[in-house]
């Protein structure tokens, strides 16, 4: 028998193959094998949902405790890091200014209007140099404070 009678003279037929099919194909494999995955876990009985929701009330209890625990320091130290004459009322309702008031500062201030631009001055009172340059910022926006400096009581 010559090599012709048995092998095939015609070329062997190829497939053209997509990229994207080969990601499907993998795609479908690995959603079937997680869905078999999913049905051959054991599913938690009643009992063991219950106790699992012990645990997490257990674990949530402690977590509250340890948060008002910190809270209540955090609080005591604010406290007393804060002046008699600064602390609010114990109803709540009012806060006590310091005992000489609060002091005037002038600002100078960056306004758009329009497209353009222009410095302003204005006075704002707070209780110190830093507050009042907050106080503007938080008004004017923080790119727009050009200084603050302290002005006299007497001051318009």
């Amino acid at each position: 028998m010559k090599y012709t009678d048995f092998a095939s003279t015609k070329a062997p037929q190829t497939y053209v193959v997509q990229p994207d099919q080969f990601k499907r194909n993998r795609l479908r494999n690995n959603i079937a094998t997680n869905i078999a995955k999913d049905r051959a876990r054991p599913q938690p009985t009643a009992d063991d949902l219950a106790i699992g929701f012990a645990r997490y009330c257990q674990v949530q209890k402690q977590a509250n405790r340890r948060y008002e625990t910190s809270r209540r320091t955090a609080a005591n130290q604010d406290r007393l890091a804060i002046p008699a004459s600064h602390r609010v009322k114990s109803d709540g309702t009012r806060i006590l200014e310091s005992e000489g008031g609060l002091h005037p500062y002038i600002g100078l201030v960056r306004v758009k209007i329009a497209g353009g631009a222009c410095n302003i001055r204005t006075q704002i009172h707070a209780d110190g140099l830093t507050q009042a340059w907050k106080l503007l910022q938080h008004l004017y926006g923080v790119g727009n404070v050009m200084a603050v400096v302290a002005a006299s009581k007497k001051s318009n």
